[in-house]
């Protein structure tokens, strides 16, 4: 998997910056790439080897199942591979 382009700060035309790198809190365990388990029946049930696609400060994630993007709880997940870099499917 390719860790894409990370551009910290807007620059203007001569190549100073124009704006500070506005920092996000991470979630504390939770990164994009891992693969979870949903283990709360309901809504998104039958949520089984997917990967976090996005994850956001507040704790909600959004993970793709087929060909959809659903956001899910971080209480309603269980992880089962921790991203390492490579790409896995089950």
């Amino acid at each position: 998997m390719g860790h894409g382009c990370r551009q910290m700060v807007q620059m203007d035309k001569y190549g100073f910056p124009r704006q500070g790198y506005r920092a996000k809190k991470p979630v504390v365990g939770w990164k994009t790439g891992d693969i979870v388990n949903n283990v709360v029946k309901g809504k998104n049930n039958g949520l089984k080897g997917v990967r976090i696609k996005t994850v956001r400060s507040k704790g909600n994630f959004d993970v793709r199942h087929g060909d959809k993007i659903l956001s899910v709880s971080r209480n309603h997940i269980q992880s089962i591979h921790y991203g390492d870099g490579y790409n896995y499917s089950f």
